[in-house]
């Protein structure tokens, strides 16, 4: 008997059906995994009137994926960070110290002088004066700045 059309042409549309439905799946799983590691980052700048009329800048930011999300400032997010560990501590208080505090010392009268003595002319006459002075000073001061 003689058979007509080709018998292998059933068994190779089962395997491109197969082949297909996999790749298929593999596509699926990938895109699956990958919705699981994907962060979507949004930040921006939230700008606060200050009393003395200038303003306050302050950057948000959101990090959200599958599982969590977080929403922070970025300045109390480094901060919180440093105040962690001892050396983080000490390094923040170095940081403010240096920006919010101000040291200086004056030292007046260097040569301890007792009198200042000065003369005023004009056309015809000559004024001559004398001042007493303070003894030596030397003032140290500690400011606050804003």
């Amino acid at each position: 008997m003689i058979a007509c059309g080709n018998p292998g042409k059933p068994i190779i549309k089962i395997i491109m059906k197969q082949m297909l439905t996999s790749i298929i799946v593999c596509f699926v799983a990938i895109a699956a995994m990958a919705q699981n590691k994907a962060d979507i980052i949004v930040s921006y700048d939230f700008k606060a009137p200050l009393v003395s009329g200038g303003e306050r800048i302050n950057k948000m930011t959101l990090i959200a994926n599958s599982t969590e999300s977080k929403y922070f400032n970025d300045l109390s997010l480094w901060t919180d960070s440093l105040e962690s560990t001892p050396e983080g501590k000490a390094k923040l208080d170095e940081i403010i110290r240096a920006n919010c505090l101000e040291f200086s010392a004056t030292l007046s009268n260097i040569f301890n002088q007792r009198t200042y003595n000065y003369t005023t002319y004009n056309q015809l006459n000559s004024f001559e004066s004398q001042r007493r002075l303070r003894g030596r000073e030397l003032l140290f001061s500690i400011s606050l700045r804003k």
